[in-house]
């Protein structure tokens, strides 16, 4: 199984492009290490990929400053 980190931020909108986590502690590093260099507004969603054609995911965890 895979995660992905989901960004929204005001300021730069959406973004679901970023790199495969192995587990869901790596990508929720990879979502504190985001809010902490991030400096206004932002949402982060953790997604558990759930098809091999990553189509769909559900939300395992969300943080947000």
């Amino acid at each position: 199984m895979f995660y992905k980190v989901k960004v929204v931020s005001e300021i730069f909108g959406v973004d679901f492009d970023g790199p495969l986590h192995p587990t869901e502690a790596h990508a929720r590093r990879a979502a504190q290490t985001l809010l902490a260099v991030h400096s206004g507004k932002i949402v982060v969603e953790i997604h558990k990929l759930l098809d091999p054609q990553f189509r769909s995911s559900e939300i395992v965890g969300r943080l947000e400053k």
